[in-house]
């Protein structure tokens, strides 16, 4: 039987956790690879023998390859920005054909080729230029503020700061070189900044055909930093007709045949800008929204359709909002994290975690703000999430010492 190989998952573990009980449902042999430190504390969502995790050192070709080479390869995908690149290499290996090639890969997990081929296909209109971290003072001394900048291949936020000023050029690059997954040889990305609603495009390209599963829109903590803390996923959108085409012509722009998308759009008073493209499914628990939104298993669902050529997705005529309230705190020792049951026992909830118990440090070398725990809800209107939400802020506590 052959077997479909995932390398790579996201880091954050309920994450991990859906894709594994997903893909116990799979027909068929599936195989997770990824570094030990990654695969750590899941070995016992191996309830079935044809869900195998495999753990290596690194995850680089030649550490993928020893486990894989003598298999008779079905398919090999990756849910994580992290193997998004190193799979698309591996079915080239493999001459496998479902699959976006590695130069669509590099067209999209580098921002600055997405913002330069989106610019000359004419969806794109702002400036943007690329320098690296020592270069920032002079390559901005002319440019007009504010404006984003952000290194070309990261993700979740990391290291992107709206510059309002000259001054605060310097805290940028100290901020820089001080967090633990930015690499100072990588290029960045200066952007004009875009003013207007924030919102993301989920769903699934198969062989070029476009599933739409629905509309994310974002709650942000605004700038200078733009941490995510919330979303609204909308399946049937009020203005997705018009979302959908622009999409339609980014995905196409950009070569994206197969895969995962997920399109981060700002709607602004100029019309549409993306500020960015993803090949893969939304972070955190996006997904879980998308699940109750669409009653679709979504990692399953692309796992099958690379096996299943008539696999469909109809739109579904729903209402309703499928939301998540992220809690987030600094750094710190946790002192508590708190939800009221009347909040968790609330019927509209869908599920909840906390991600840090007493005692556990917050590190904020990634981020100055660090998702400490979520609720995830449903709301007939955006009204009545918004007031949801803000009825969880009242019912919460976070102490940090």
């Amino acid at each position: 039987m052959k077997t479909a190989i995932v390398v790579g998952l996201p880091y954050y573990k309920q994450t991990k956790l859906r894709i594994l009980n997903q893909l116990e449902r799979y027909d068929g042999e599936v195989l997770v690879v990824d570094e030990y430190e990654v695969l750590a504390g899941l070995s016992g969502k191996e309830k079935d023998s044809h869900l195998k995790l495999v753990g290596i050192q690194s995850l680089k070709s030649v550490d993928v390859l020893a486990q894989i080479g003598n298999l008779e390869v079905e398919n090999i995908i990756s849910f994580s920005d992290r193997g998004l690149l190193l799979a698309s290499e591996l079915r080239e290996a493999f001459k496998i054909t479902k699959g976006n090639s590695t130069e669509v890969e590099r067209r999209v997990v580098d921002k600055y080729l997405t913002r330069k081929t989106l610019s000359e296909s004419g969806l794109s209109h702002i400036q943007f230029k690329k320098c690296h971290l020592e270069e920032l003072t002079e390559a901005t001394k002319y440019m007009d503020y504010p404006f984003i900048v952000k290194p070309i291949s990261l993700t979740g936020s990391l290291c992107v700061e709206l510059i309002q000023e000259p001054s605060n050029i310097k805290g940028y690059i100290e901020r820089c070189r001080f967090n633990k997954v930015y690499d100072s040889d990588m290029p960045l990305l200066i952007e004009e900044y875009i003013d207007g609603e924030e919102i993301s495009v989920e769903g699934v390209v198969r062989n070029g055909k476009i599933d739409f599963f629905g509309i994310c829109e974002k709650f942000s903590s605004g700038a200078p930093f733009f941490i995510k803390l919330g979303n609204d996923f909308y399946p049937n959108h009020n203005k997705k007709d018009e979302i959908y085409s622009y999409v339609t012509k980014v995905i196409q722009t950009l070569g994206i045949e197969y895969s995962p998308f997920h399109i981060e759009l700002k709607m602004s008073s100029n019309g549409f800008e993306t500020i960015e493209a993803h090949t893969r499914f939304a972070g955190h628990i996006i997904t879980e929204l998308i699940e109750h939104g669409t009653k679709i298993q979504p990692f399953l669902y692309y796992v099958n359709s690379l096996k299943n050529d008539t696999i469909g997705y109809s739109e579904r005529n729903d209402s309703r909002l499928y939301s998540v309230k992220v809690l987030a705190g600094r750094e710190g020792v946790v002192k508590e994290v708190f939800i009221s049951p009347e909040i968790l026992t609330n019927p509209r909830v869908i599920s909840h975690h906390i991600d840090y118990q007493a005692g556990q440090k917050i590190e904020s070398e990634l981020l100055p703000l660090n998702y400490v725990g979520y609720v995830s809800f449903t709301s007939k209107d955006k009204q009545e999430s918004l007031y949801f939400r803000q009825e969880i802020d009242a019912k919460s506590k976070i102490r940090i010492g």
